[in-house]
């Protein structure tokens, strides 16, 4: 991994500050420095507004469905979703059987949408691998 890639930072929004460690410290392990964490939504949209002028700062956000104070799925219309500007990555990690999806007035062009389910439990070997696709 480049020492760019490195510098990208890394939201982690889980609810609970347990689940928050486990991904720091995967992440951690395979060389992920940048990573900033929040347990609810209100913590996410302030990290956010914090890089809105340099979002290409950022590489991956990884949040929980069903984050409190958080609308999920319009974050990620907001960031995840555009036709033209910088496109933040979501990782949205689900429960087992979740029916979790993005709802758009039509069908988003794959190219242009950065959103991708992860099922709980979160396999080590899949994080890792999504991880590095959507944040490099």
């Amino acid at each position: 991994m480049s020492d760019l890639l490195k510098d990208k930072i890394i939201i982690v929004a889980m609810e609970g500050e347990g689940m928050n460690q486990q991904i720091r410290d995967i992440l951690k392990e395979k060389g992920y420095q940048n990573l900033l964490t929040a347990t609810d939504g209100a913590q996410v949209y302030t990290l956010l507004r914090q890089y809105s002028q340099q979002l290409e700062q950022i590489g991956l956000v990884l949040i929980e469905e069903s984050l409190p104070h958080c609308q999920v799925g319009d974050l990620c219309k907001t960031f995840a979703y555009s036709d033209a500007g910088y496109l933040v990555p979501f990782l949205i990690v689900t429960l087992p059987h979740s029916t979790f999806a993005l709802d758009f007035d039509q069908e988003p062009p794959e190219q242009s949408c950065l959103v991708k389910n992860i099922e709980q439990p979160i396999a080590k070997s899949e994080l890792i691998t999504d991880v590095t696709r959507y944040a490099g």
